[in-house]
């Protein structure tokens, strides 16, 4: 959010059931919770392409840096790393960038990317730390 005014954002400012300045104030997990990561990704496509279109993708989201590119298999990732080179080239890239390859489709690619990344975060959606203590839970709930 360094590279705006957040409170100006509609998309930041009016999202019900989170508090004024959620993306200062709240922990990712909670907003995880509240939002969701499908909806998180589209908040997070849209600042990238609307608002910082010049912020190379691995900067919106430097997580994306350690996610295994297979936990984004989409075409419109494969179609986008053919373009890029690798995922390194795909990280550096820009939304103007993006916008600027042919076959590429920013907002499906950018929201797949995003999405992966906060399914994985996501206490709720299974994440791997979820889905083990949710194991941990169930194991312990059947035994007790």
């Amino acid at each position: 959010m360094r590279w705006s005014d957040a409170a100006t954002i509609p998309v930041l400012r009016d999202q019900p059931g989170l508090p004024d300045a959620w993306w200062r104030s709240l922990p990712l997990s909670m907003v995880l919770s509240a939002l969701g990561p499908e909806r998180l990704a589209e908040i997070v496509t849209e600042l990238a392409l609307a608002h910082w279109p010049a912020a190379a993708v691995g900067d919106v989201l430097p997580a994306l840096y350690v996610l295994d590119p297979d936990e984004a298999d989409e075409p419109c990732t494969a179609i986008a790393l053919d373009r890029a080179g690798s995922w390194h080239g795909l990280l550096s890239l820009t939304g103007h960038d993006l916008r600027d390859q042919p076959f590429v489709q920013p907002r499906p690619l950018l929201h797949t990317l995003f999405s992966a990344v906060f399914a994985r975060l996501s206490p709720v959606s299974g994440g791997p730390r979820a889905a083990a203590s949710g194991d941990r839970r169930d194991g312990a709930e059947a035994g007790g």
